[in-house]
């Protein structure tokens, strides 16, 4: 756990502060061109785009191409917002290094993030119109590179982490301390609580945070089936 009265941890410098990346202006360029090529190019669109594909790339849910803007710019913009919202929350308990290191994280996630997604729609919704292709791969591609983005991310954050810390954590994410009799504990930012994974207890946390959500997905899709 993060102690808050080690005196040499104190705020000893300026925190760096939330600026703008080039996963920002990365994601402002390409939602300007997903625009462009929906507004030139909707009235060549089918009536009912699909927007949602199985596990074998075959369609199996539809958009209409009036809603399709919404879908493709809004979503994306929605959850860039949603996410430097999310950046100005801190801990009152944040120390100076905690803050930098949730700063280096929340300003280029909130750009990878939406971007990733933004490809992911109009590249399933707008390619397939112009060109023939597998779904299937062409998200296993893009996924692969937002999940790389992140681990870079991550790994740069770890290695901010003062060297008395340093080795309780792996990518600044997964906290492991024997020492520490705490199954939950201060996420790295100070924000939220994550599990120890020193303890046996803290897997069976995890199994129980996976679990509910499996069940209420398996219960919605019984559901709509039945």
């Amino acid at each position: 756990m993060i102690s808050t009265s080690s005196k040499q941890n104190q705020d000893s410098h300026s925190p760096v502060q939330s600026r703008w990346t080039v996963w920002d202006g990365s994601l402002a360029c390409f939602l300007t061109l997903v625009g462009f090529i929906y507004f030139q190019y909707r009235s060549f669109l089918p009536l009912r785009v699909p927007t949602h594909f199985n596990i074998h790339g075959i369609a199996d849910g539809w958009t209409s191409r009036e809603h399709l803007g919404w879908l493709l710019l809004g979503l994306p913009s929605l959850l860039w917002l949603f996410m430097t919202g999310v950046s100005f929350l801190r801990s009152p308990h944040e120390l100076s290094w905690q803050k930098d290191i949730r700063v280096t994280i929340g300003e280029k996630i909130r750009g990878v993030i939406p971007l990733g997604i933004g490809i992911m729609l109009s590249g399933t919704t707008l390619l397939p119109i112009f060109y023939d292709f597998s779904i299937p791969k062409f998200l296993f591609v893009v996924s692969g590179f937002i999940f790389m983005a992140i681990f870079l991310i991550l790994y740069q954050a770890n290695k901010m982490i003062p060297t008395e810390y340093r080795d309780h954590y792996r990518f600044g994410v997964i906290y492991n301390n024997p020492r520490d009799p705490s199954v939950w504990v201060h996420r790295i930012g100070g924000m939220g609580l994550t599990l120890n994974f020193a303890h046996k207890k803290a897997y069976a946390w995890l199994m129980l945070l996976l679990f509910v959500p499996f069940l209420i997905i398996l219960l919605v899709n019984q559901r709509f089936i039945n």
